[in-house]
């Protein structure tokens, strides 16, 4: 176990410098920034204001750059 959770009790917020939770926050950040690339206004004109997501059709490309990103 890393030391993030040995200050303080295991309610502590992660410590990006950890060599583990930090590369992971690093990681979940890359990915969240791939999917933004990728959202985009569904439905013009809704009547709820804005309707952000990713089309079905850009899930590959998603999917090979997370593989790409992941180094596999």
């Amino acid at each position: 176990m890393c030391e993030c959770y040995q200050v303080g009790g295991p309610f502590i917020a992660e410590d990006p410098d950890c060599p583990i939770h930090g590369t992971e926050r690093v990681r979940l950040e890359q990915i969240v920034a791939i999917m933004r690339t990728y959202t985009r206004e569904m439905e013009a004109g809704h009547w709820y204001g804005r309707n952000p997501g990713i089309q079905e059709d850009d899930y590959e490309d998603i999917a090979e750059e997370i593989i790409e990103l992941l180094g596999r």
